[in-house]
């Protein structure tokens, strides 16, 4: 394993993001761990946090995309977090983008925040699950792809999103 990967997981744990014991999901699941991401709480901790996004992204994706796009509610901070490191570690400007889970009818109308997805775009998804299921994936990529199309700011065949490859080492 990689020493960026140990010192992520030390840090979670530091963080009390990580915790072990008897844990259910919510599909109902029984698993030896649990991760909240809702536990990284300081400004300190995001910027870290950032930096092992943007390692693991640079290693599995390179840097050739062009949105990260983080998921309402905790796929924010997480998206926000890794474009800043991304900038800062490796001088590349990559948007990101996040979803409302309620339209704004007023102000800055629409269901997205940060920057729009345009056709052509290759777009990384950013969520606070360790393990996403195919089937919770695809609903991401089903509800991404229909609030694009539905507000009419790209068209679904022309964006493309990198697939992260599960380790099975």
């Amino acid at each position: 394993m990689d020493a960026y990967k140990k010192e992520f997981i030390e840090f979670m744990v530091d963080c009390q993001v990580l915790k072990f014991g008897d844990f259910v999901t919510k599909s109902g699941r029984k698993t030896p761990f649990f991760v909240n991401t809702g536990f990284y709480r300081t400004g300190a901790q995001l910027r870290k946090l950032g930096g092992y996004y943007a390692e693991a992204i640079k290693e599995k994706f390179g840097l050739d995309f062009d949105v990260l796009f983080g998921p309402a509610y905790k796929g924010i901070p997480l998206s926000v977090a890794a474009a800043i490191a991304i900038s800062e570690k490796y001088d590349t400007d990559i948007r990101y983008c996040s979803n409302r889970k309620e339209v704004k009818d007023h102000g800055d109308k629409g269901i997205l925040l940060g920057s729009p997805i345009n056709d052509g775009d290759k777009v990384v998804i950013i969520e606070d699950v360790s393990r996403l299921s195919r089937r919770r994936a695809m609903l991401t990529l089903s509800v991404l792809l229909y609030l694009l199309t539905e507000w009419r700011e790209v068209r679904a065949q022309r964006v493309r999103f990198l697939k992260l490859k599960r380790n099975t080492a």
